[in-house]
């Protein structure tokens, strides 16, 4: 008897550091889940405002007969009145600083990924005022689309990994379905068919 209320105590006080040290694991790996959630909802919709207007774009394509060199402005048009900032670059860019406060090197392999669609918007700004050759310059970007589309893929699909296997599914699956539209959007795109069929715009915005 004597043995067991010497014993006691010590067994309390061991209990007692075992389960503060879970809780404090616990709590700092649910504000670690927590910062990956926040930087991975913001570079998901960095992504979304890269890879929709591809996807509107080419279903316009594939009803009218749009010109090479009418695309910058219309690009431009998307970027400023359908697909508008909303300061998500500054959210983005406080998210990954706060995610390099717990893993500085994830946040390295994740930072900047935000700058190129705005680069693509200068650079193309920089075409159109110059009067650069329009249909070249749409060639051009649409080819460095492409190349990004898979770099931002993969950052998701390893941001996800870091906050759960579900999660890390999920995005999988939503990169997957990212070439489907609604449907009602499909039948306003239909009615483009009954439009009279866009033309060149004349001027020297064709060539440099």
């Amino acid at each position: 008897m004597d043995a067991l209320s010497v014993i006691a105590p010590l067994i309390g006080v061991v209990l007692g550091s075992a389960l503060s040290g879970l809780g404090a694991y616990l709590k700092q790996r649910g504000e670690r889940k927590r910062t990956i959630a926040v930087a991975l909802a913001d570079l998901l919709e960095i992504r979304h405002r890269l890879v929709a207007i591809d996807v509107i774009f080419g279903q316009i394509r594939a009803r009218v007969d749009v010109p090479p060199e009418v695309m910058p402005a219309l690009r431009n048009f998307f970027d400023a009145f359908l697909l508008p900032n909303d300061g998500l670059d500054d959210r983005y860019n406080n998210a990954i600083s706060l995610l390099a406060g717990i893993d500085p090197v994830l946040a390295f392999s994740l930072r900047s990924k935000n700058t190129f669609p705005r680069l693509l918007g200068s650079l193309r700004n920089l075409a159109i005022g110059s009067g650069a050759n329009l249909k070249e310059f749409e060639s051009l970007e649409s080819t460095l689309r492409l190349a990004v589309k898979p770099n931002l893929n993969a950052a998701a699909i390893e941001l996800a990994r870091h906050h759960s296997w579900s999660t890390r599914r999920r995005v999988q699956r939503l990169i997957a379905t990212t070439g489907e539209i609604p449907p009602e959007v499909t039948q306003l795109l239909d009615q483009l068919k009954s439009l009279p069929s866009t033309t060149a715009p004349t001027g020297g915005n064709g060539h440099g």
